[in-house]
Formats: structure tokens, sequence, C-alpha cells
């Protein structure tokens, strides 16, 4: 008998975990003979997803991202109806709001098998202890609702089992996945930095991301107002591609430290796999990620990548092999090993070939999307079709 699966998220925001998503619920259809279920929370999320696949039954369940008791009470109120109307067998939870809310509310409706994706916590490295000890206390009562949790990095597996938010027996590391033909550029390198203006002996260092604290773009920006003030042979230029709610806040901050000659801010662009075709260093500055996928993006695209010392980074690259790492908040250093790129060629391409060789052997879509299709099969016992649906 066909199994009916949920899955469930905020669905407020289009980026890294819709793509996830798109990829799981794809793989699900192909193999498995299941009847599948999503939440939303914006119209525009919803019709990302229908853009990709016609075979899912969408249920509007809002969703805010703060702590807010009342609307948090809606949320778990809501989706237990539904559970309770649909009778689901299986309830995948996403995002840290929906897993809370969603692992609640299927307990509550008695739901079979329930597991939950931590794609990066509430809290992170930068939280204050007091912080990371009431959401880990969150995250514990979620683990009690679910039989399962899957990380997607090794670092946060080891955080929650050291913070004994759940035993080393229900954690389980899956580590993103991205299909390379997403880095595929649609135009060639020279046209595309003809079009930004590239010259063809500059290096062209670029970071690419939503413009917010959590991206650290703020010490990139203090980091060129120091480089601006070393003796460098090489032409060089940096490009910031995103949009977010420090947009006007760092290109005022650009303006203050007189960097406006040194830094061109693209705002946002949807041709990421272009702009990583022009670029020839890519500088990840992040104060804290889940599992990064532009770090993902740039290992895939063969560029030479200057990224901070989270952990999840730190489980994906290591220092002076497949990119430079320093640690977070530090201008002066990633000033230094910017430098140290832009002066040294050889190293530049020694680092692309490999962190590329390292996408390739570990952090390749159909690595990610094998190992969800054996817990499915194995873990939440669901059964696979008969003949396969073919791509």
């Amino acid at each position: 008998m066909k199994k009916k699966l949920l899955i469930v998220g905020r669905g407020n925001e289009i980026g890294g975990g819709t793509e996830y998503l798109i990829t799981l619920v794809k793989m699900l259809h192909k193999n498995f003979n299941v009847d599948l279920h999503m939440t939303y929370g914006k119209e525009e999320v919803k019709s990302n997803y229908m853009k990709h696949f016609d075979y899912v039954t969408f249920h509007h369940v809002p969703m805010v991202r703060e702590i807010n008791p009342i609307s948090d009470y809606k949320s778990v109120k809501n989706l237990y109806k539904l559970m309770k109307k649909e009778k689901f067998d299986v309830v995948h939870t996403n995002s840290s709001k929906g897993g809370i809310v969603g692992r609640i509310a299927s307990k509550i409706a008695k739901i079979p098998f329930i597991f939950h994706t931590v794609h990066g916590f509430a809290f992170h490295e930068q939280s204050s202890k007091l912080k990371i000890i009431i959401f880990a206390l969150l995250e514990k009562i979620g683990s009690i609702c679910s039989d399962y949790i899957i990380t997607v990095s090794d670092f946060h597996k080891n955080w929650a089992i050291n913070l004994k938010i759940a035993s080393k027996d229900k954690v389980i590391s899956i580590p993103n996945g991205l299909d390379p033909t997403r880095v595929k550029p649609t135009v060639d390198r020279k046209q595309i930095r003809e079009e930004l203006k590239i010259s063809k002996d500059e290096i062209a260092v670029f970071t690419i991301g939503r413009l917010a604290k959590q991206k650290g773009i703020e010490y990139l920006l203090d980091a060129i107002a120091l480089l601006d003030q070393e003796k460098i042979n090489n032409k060089y230029h940096f490009y910031i591609a995103g949009s977010g709610e420090l947009e006007k806040e760092l290109i005022n901050k650009s303006n203050e430290l007189n960097i406006k000659d040194k830094v061109t801010f693209l705002g946002y662009r949807d041709d990421v796999n272009n702009l990583l075709s022009a670029a020839d260093i890519m500088v990840l500055p992040s104060l804290w990620e889940g599992l990064s996928i532009a770090l993902l993006e740039a290992m895939a695209a063969k560029k030479t990548i200057i990224c901070t010392d989270i952990g999840s980074n730190k489980t994906v690259v290591e220092n002076q092999k497949e990119a430079i790492i320093i640690k977070t908040k530090d201008s002066v250093g990633l000033k230094e090993g910017i430098k140290l790129l832009i002066e040294d060629e050889n190293l530049r391409n020694l680092l692309a070939e490999t962190a590329y060789e390292k996408f390739i052997s570990d952090f390749g879509k159909d690595i990610m999307v094998n190992s969800y299709y054996n817990f499915y099969k194995n873990k939440a016992n669901i059964d696979e079709k008969i003949c396969r649906i073919t791509e």
C-alpha cells in the first residue's frame, strides 16, 4: 500500500534549502511508491516548487522565524489538524522552526515515523552560551518527538551529540550534495567578464550571498581597505553579488573606507553559475553556516577559495590543501590570505584543482541522494517502485 509522506518546512524563502528539497522530492518520486505532500508559507515558494514537479499536494501552513508563542501554537494546531485529516505515515521536518513545531505536532498526532533534517541549528558558533542552552533544550524536545535526526555536516552531528540533544544512534550525518551542472555557465568566461568590465589581466575576487550579518561581509570590506594600503603588483578588484538587509549599510561602509574604486556591488543576481565562471578567487567570510552551498558551488566550479574556520567548513576543506582558511572576524588574516592568492597563481591553481577533486569524491548530488534513498528505504520503510521512473 502506498504510504503518505509529509515534508514540513517554514517555506518562506527560496534558497539552498529549497534546492535541497527539490532534489529530495524528485528522488522520492522516481524511486518510491509514495504519496507526497509538502507545507509552504509563501506563495512564491509554492510557485517555485511547482516549476519542478506537479505530483505533490501542497498545504499552506504559515510559520514565523522568531519565537512567538501565539503564532507557534497556531502552527502546531494547524499541522496537527492536517496530520489527523490526512493520516500521514511519515513526516520529514526541515528548518529550525519547522523542525520544532512539526515534530511536536507529529508526536501529538501519533505519526508512525518522524525525522528531522538539521540544516543549521537556531544557535550557532557566534551565539551566547545562554542562547545555546535555551535552543539546545528546544532541540532536545524535538529529538524526543522524533525517531531520527539527520545533520548536513559531521560538525553538527558531533555538536548535537556533545550537547546531548540526542544519542549517537539517533543522529545521522548526510552532508549536502550539489549537482555540478548547477554551476555550468550559460555564457563563456570572456563574455561575462566583458559584461562586468573585468579586464583580461585583472584578478577578480568574488563573494556571492545574502547581505546579512551571518555572511561576514563587513570584515571583508575592512580587509579590502587594509589590502588597498599594501603594495601589490597584480591588478585586482572585488565583486559582491547579493541583496539583503545590510546592503545599504555595506555600501555606505565601502564609501567611508574609501574603497569604492576597489569593490563593486552587483546586487541580486540569478546567474551564480556565470559569476563563478568570471571569478578567479571566491571569498566566503561567513560567521556561521549549516553546510555552505556557496562553498560547494565554488569547489564544483573549480575556483580558488578562501573561507573562515567555522566548524562545517573544516569538515569539507583543509587549510592550504583545498582552501585558505582564516579565523572568523579576522580582517587582517583575511587580507593576508587574499594577498597571498592574488600574488601566487600556482597556489591558486593547486587549491582550485584539489578542491574540485574533493567535491567530486565527497559532495556530488548523487552521493547525498543515495544516502537519503537508503534512509527512506531502510529506516522509513517506504516501498520502492517496481519500475523506477527515468529522468
